[in-house]
């Protein structure tokens, strides 16, 4: 057995990873193999002569996206000592979080009994609970009182177009620079994913995204099916809340995943759950967030 972590080496480990995943979460965690591909920019793995036995991955933002142990290899320290080379890795000390842009949790998943311990005792602090929620696009019924509240107030959706570009970007920037990123990568190939809400000047006022299959496949479509589509990125501008436009906007999606038929709609990485349990989403799985002091 190697004595040391080494560097992940995507083409070389592709398969090896994947496989390790099947071992250590695969029954209860299936992931669809490019989201977990897309989820390790960078990592490092655990090896016998034989096979990977452990895998971390995190970006260069410091945050840690997962650390999985083959169960036959666990309590050996070799979670630690992929944790270990991740916190070598950096000269300067990055704002360590669990989850981030590139992430496949937005935490360490509540069902994984062994996760707070492993993290805490690494020095890190669990935070708060946030979650991912779903619906079964057939028990969607648009409440027609919504957008009619949005007429009168002269709001209108739409899809962007590629000449929306950079508005789409001045708004994300102004409003919401976190997710600058994925709206970014929508342009110029695929900016009908996004959908806008704009006022009677049309001023954007809001905006979400929509991944609809079969272009894009959901990270969880091992469990919610292959048509599962996914809204994420949902944010009104702070001058436009409290005026249902977020609710309107998240309900219009809704239509056009149902329209499209996806029988399933999926919400990533949210803590408002009575907002989207009013358009009849539930939660599907819980995750605590974590940060790791500097030092």
């Amino acid at each position: 057995m190697r004595s040391a972590p080494r560097p992940l080496d995507l083409a070389r480990d592709r398969a090896a990873l994947l496989q390790l995943w099947e071992v250590t979460l695969g029954a209860t965690w299936p992931v669809h193999a490019d989201a977990l591909i897309a989820a390790t920019p960078l990592g490092y793995v655990f090896e016998t002569p034989d096979q990977l036995v452990g895998a971390i991955a995190f970006d260069e933002s410091g945050a840690i996206s997962y650390v999985i142990v083959d169960p036959s290899w666990r309590r050996q320290g070799i979670g630690r000592a992929l944790h270990d080379a991740v916190v070598d890795h950096f000269r300067t000390p990055p704002q360590w979080h669990l989850g981030g842009q590139r992430s496949i949790w937005p935490g360490a998943p509540t069902d994984l009994l062994d996760a707070d311990p492993f993290f805490t005792a690494l020095g890190w602090v669990m935070g708060h609970t946030v979650v991912d929620m779903s619906m079964p696009t057939s028990d969607f019924r648009l409440d027609p009182e919504i957008p009619a509240r949005m007429a009168a107030a002269g709001v209108r959706f739409d899809h962007a177009k590629e000449g929306d570009a950079n508005d789409v970007i001045a708004y994300e920037s102004r409003e919401h620079p976190v997710w600058v990123p994925y709206f970014r990568a929508r342009f110029p190939d695929e900016p009908g994913s996004v959908l806008l809400a704009r006022d009677r000047g049309r001023t954007i006022v809001g905006a979400l995204l929509i991944d609809l299959p079969p272009r894009h496949r959901g990270r969880w479509s091992r469990i919610l099916g292959e048509d599962m589509a996914e809204i994420g990125c949902v944010g009104v501008a702070a001058a436009n809340n409290n005026q249902g436009i977020g609710t309107a906007l998240v309900a219009e999606a809704t239509s056009i995943v149902k329209k499209a038929g996806a029988p399933v709609a999926f919400l990533a990485w949210t803590s408002r759950i009575t907002f989207y349990e009013r358009l009849g989403y539930t939660v599907w799985r819980e995750y605590r967030t974590g940060t790791r002091p500097l030092g």
